[in-house]
């Protein structure tokens, strides 16, 4: 199986998780045609970065209450089990390690991003607003979506905060929403 198997694979998992990874790889597309870049690894991420969640138990994704710490321990796993799920599948390194790290996260015993491996990380930022946004803005099984303005207020205090989103993506999705 290939990117085109996963991505067909995603189409098959719960309907939220399959409209988050397409509504995640369209801002992730319109965000490159107003940069004019070109990043098909990008793409290719984008439209299966939540196949981890495969194997995350339904019951958990459909939780309308709280998580316990084991569940949530289980989502969080999610974007590893993404990238053994690429990996296995014969995906490129870099998409397999732009869905590993689309949550903005890497690996905790690391003091700083590895040397040649920034373009990576700095991919997965731009994949993490995204994915953010569009999670903040739409409707949970446990919690109503957020206002746009709303979210991109959040999103922006955080980035200053913690430079955790991509601040131009940022920017691309205040622009975008006439904010």
């Amino acid at each position: 199986m290939s990117i085109d198997g996963l991505q067909k694979l995603v189409q098959t998992l719960d309907k939220e998780t399959m409209m988050n990874c397409q509504c995640v790889r369209l801002l992730t597309e319109e965000y490159l045609t107003y940069t004019g870049r070109a990043s098909p690894e990008l793409i290719q991420a984008a439209s299966i970065h939540d196949v981890g969640k495969m194997y995350v138990s339904s019951k958990i994704l459909k939780k309308e209450s709280g998580l316990c710490a084991s569940e949530m321990e289980m989502v969080r796993l999610h974007p590893y089990m993404g990238w053994l799920a690429a990996k296995e599948h014969g995906v490129s390194d870099e998409v397999a390690e732009i869905v590993l790290y689309h949550h903005g996260r890497f690996p905790l015993h690391l003091r700083e991003i590895p040397k040649g491996t920034e373009k990576i990380f700095d991919k997965a930022r731009v994949l993490y607003t995204f994915d953010a946004f569009h999670a903040m803005t739409s409707d949970r099984c446990y919690r109503k979506a957020m206002e746009p303005r709303l979210a991109l207020e959040i999103m922006n205090e955080e980035c200053h905060e913690q430079m955790t989103f991509d601040g131009n993506a940022l920017e691309f999705l205040i622009r975008r929403s006439c904010l």
